[in-house]
């Protein structure tokens, strides 16, 4: 009794290793990107919330710009970026646990982070003047605390992932940067300052990713 054997051209086999290569790519990049937006919907929903407290606290019921300063202010931009930031990167962590492995190490500095520019931020904020110069201060303390726990998360990950890391935050900031100024946001309100916070965190797991893949490319035609 014979057996056959069914033999598969070696290119057929490469073609369907680098297919179900890319398809795995392709998941961990909409993970990636998925859990990071979820975190900032996350933060700005409990944003908003405090929002509609200060709503139906206002005898007038209705608020102004001047409803969104000083205490108010410091509040919802305190809560915004803690609970958008810590979200953010609490859930990126768990959607690729071979990658980040210092889970506890990471979010530990992630908050401290977080605490440290809000308090470096808090002078700038209380001697702010003019409510444009608030929402740019505001519109920068965002992107860095973003920015910084993003890049924490890469760092915690490996040398290789820091590196790359950096030049995709890099990028990530001036195209952030020059969006909230082409959109106006500083001349704008504080509503559209808070519902930028998810855009943020669209735009830096996407460059970070691609960056990576970029560099990770890029390595290994020149050590090969």
């Amino acid at each position: 009794m014979h057996i056959t054997h069914t033999h598969y051209p070696a290119t057929n086999k490469q073609t369907l290793h680098k297919k179900t290569k890319k398809e795995d790519l392709f998941k961990v990049f909409l993970k990636h990107t998925i859990a990071c937006v979820s975190g900032g919907l996350l933060g700005t929903a409990v944003s908003l919330l405090i929002m509609v407290v200060l709503l139906y606290a206002n005898s007038k019921n209705t608020l102004t710009s001047a409803d969104f300063s000083g205490s108010s202010l410091l509040v919802i931009v305190f809560v915004l970026s803690f609970s958008a930031n810590l979200s953010a990167v609490y859930f990126l962590l768990h959607t690729d646990k071979k990658k980040y492995i210092y889970k506890k190490h990471t979010l530990q500095a992630t908050f401290y982070l977080n605490i440290f520019l809000f308090i470096t931020a808090l002078p700038f904020y209380l001697l702010s003047a003019t409510q444009n110069f608030t929402l740019t201060i505001v519109g920068i303390h965002l992107f860095l605390s973003a920015s910084g726990s993003a890049l924490f998360a890469e760092i915690f990950a490996g040398v290789r992932y820091a590196i790359s890391g950096v030049i995709g935050v890099s990028i990530s900031q001036i195209l952030l940067i020059l969006i909230y100024i082409g959109i106006g946001a500083p001349s704008s309100n504080t509503m559209v300052t808070v519902l930028f916070t998810p855009f943020i965190w669209t735009i830096l797991p996407m460059i970070i990713f691609l960056t990576d893949r970029m560099y990770f490319t890029i390595n290994t035609k020149i050590t090969t």
